[in-house]
């Protein structure tokens, strides 16, 4: 991995949504220089596509909460909903 990768593995820092394009590249690069399996870059890309379609669904989340609360509308509530069925 590059540097970057190996200081934040390294420290255990979490990576931002900012760095996963580099991240990535980098990964790219290493798997084309044999320092990193192609199995291993992939397993990487899935973790960085899962990682980013969270924070999607985490912002369209808030976004719609912020809609509803503007609207005065009260989502239902799933745990009543199950029992209720």
């Amino acid at each position: 991995m590059r540097r970057a990768a190996r200081l934040w593995a390294a420290k255990g820092d979490e990576i931002a949504q900012a760095d996963l394009p580099a991240m990535l590249r980098a990964t790219v690069l290493d798997v084309r220089l044999g320092l990193v399996e192609p199995a291993v870059a992939g397993a990487i890309a899935t973790l960085a596509k899962t990682s980013v379609a969270l924070a999607h669904d985490m912002e369209l989340e808030a976004r719609l909460a912020a809609l509803e609360r503007a609207a005065g509308i009260t989502p239902p509530n799933v745990t009543s909903l199950r029992r209720a069925g």
